[in-house]
């Protein structure tokens, strides 16, 4: 009798009908990472060249250096002649924190866009047209890039690449005379998802 009695007092320890339940609360976190950082780094430079604008409009010479590090001499044209003395280079950006092997769509800027002058009133203009890129670190280098090409970032989310474009004489048709100084202008590369 007393090992059923005390059966029953084990078992009723069990089944009072309540259970025993603790409750815990956890964090969700998470960061949240659409800017990427595009920056300059070489200059694109068309090196050393002489340049004469032609009178008739649509008369224009150019000179080309290619995103792949390819040089052209200089093309005249008419009245217009571009003579090269010195090799010039390509321009390279560089692309990071962006997500790893991401699709980055490249817009260069559009022709007719980009004109340098020497800051003299009534000299000629050159315009710079026929943007180009080359990828040169990412998850496929050596890729060419033309405007709104999409690229793809390597496993760290960076990407490198070069540029390229055409200079060109004043296609408006100029009488005046370049000046024989050093010349600069800018040009805006976007980089987005």
């Amino acid at each position: 009798m007393k090992k059923i009695t005390l059966a029953l007092a084990v078992a009723g320890l069990f089944s009072t009908g309540s259970v025993l339940a603790e409750t815990a609360t956890g964090t969700i976190e998470f960061t949240v990472q659409n800017a990427i950082s595009v920056e300059a780094g070489d200059n694109l430079n068309f090196g050393t060249f002489r340049a004469v604008p032609s009178s008739v409009a649509a008369e224009q010479a150019t000179l080309k250096i290619g995103a792949d590090g390819s040089t052209e001499d200089g093309k005249s044209n008419g009245g217009a002649t571009i003579q090269k003395f010195e090799d010039g280079s390509p321009g390279t950006f560089v692309v990071t924190g962006a997500a790893p092997f991401s699709n980055l769509t490249i817009d260069f800027p559009a022709d007719g866009e980009i004109t340098v002058t020497s800051g003299v009133p009534g000299s000629p203009v050159f315009e710079i047209d026929a943007f180009e890129g080359t990828v040169i670190t990412g998850a496929n280098p050596n890729t060419a890039i033309a405007d709104a090409d999409a690229v793809t970032a390597d496993a760290d989310g960076n990407l490198t690449f070069a540029v390229g474009a055409t200079i060109g004489t004043d296609s408006n048709g100029s009488t005046g005379s370049y000046q024989s100084t050093d010349y600069t202008g800018t040009y805006v590369v976007e980089v987005s998802y």
